[in-house]
């Protein structure tokens, strides 16, 4: 048993990235992405609007990714 996270396997999209990691005996997906307060604290609209728009694209790729998990 390992005592850190081993990614097993990478999906790019081209939003982002999926992988499957494993922790111990727990397995699962994992998405890295920004904490949605991060949005709020841009610099200015335009680094708001980039920061929303790079947290709906990680949203769609934990989508995708679940959605091809469910499927197996």
């Amino acid at each position: 048993m390992s005592d850190g996270w081993v990614a097993t396997h990478s999906t790019a999209e081209p939003e982002g990235q999926a992988e499957e990691a494993s922790l111990g005996s727990w397995r699962g997906l994992v998405v890295g992405t920004i904490h949605p307060s991060a949005v709020l604290r841009g610099p200015d609209s335009e680094g708001r609007d980039r920061a929303y728009a790079g947290l709906v694209g990680d949203l769609v790729v934990a989508r995708k990714a679940a959605a091809r998990a469910a499927a197996r």
